[in-house]
């Protein structure tokens, strides 16, 4: 989802040093900050996505990153609120197909923010696959 960005880059990143002491390939080590950059490009995406100058959108990405809060911090017992920051996120959804808070140039304008940051994630990614083919191939 949009929430939480990072995709596990971070996880994996620290997967990426460990092997790399394990197997004695330093290159997977340095691999590693490679991923926690795409991490946080991950992270940046949602807030892309989901922009805090659009009110709606905003709104959206903040009840989205306190569910997963809520989630990762409390578990099931966080079950009543996440039920309600849902029950939002629908009432949201229907409020933007009413009225959508973007004209057809904001649109065009938010999808080229999309794409770029997509770009910078693939960019991100190919140095890091570069790095983790030459050490294992």
């Amino acid at each position: 989802g949009v929430a939480g960005g990072g995709r596990d880059r971070h996880l994996y990143a620290d997967f990426l040093e460990e092997a790399a002491v394990i197997l004695e390939k330093p290159l997977l080590g340095e691999a590693a900050p490679i991923f926690r950059e795409s991490a946080a490009a991950w992270a940046q995406l949602g807030r892309v996505l989901l922009p805090q100058e659009i009110a709606p959108f905003g709104e959206a990405y903040d009840l989205k990153m306190r569910e997963r809060q809520l989630f990762h911090e409390q578990g099931n017992a966080s079950t009543e609120e996440r039920l309600q920051i849902r029950a939002r996120l629908r009432e949201l959804k229907d409020e933007m197909e009413r009225v959508f808070p973007l004209d057809e140039a904001e649109v065009i304008a938010h999808r080229e923010r999309i794409a770029a940051q997509v770009m910078a994630i693939h960019d991100v990614e190919v140095r890091g696959i570069g790095l983790l083919d030459a050490a294992l191939g």
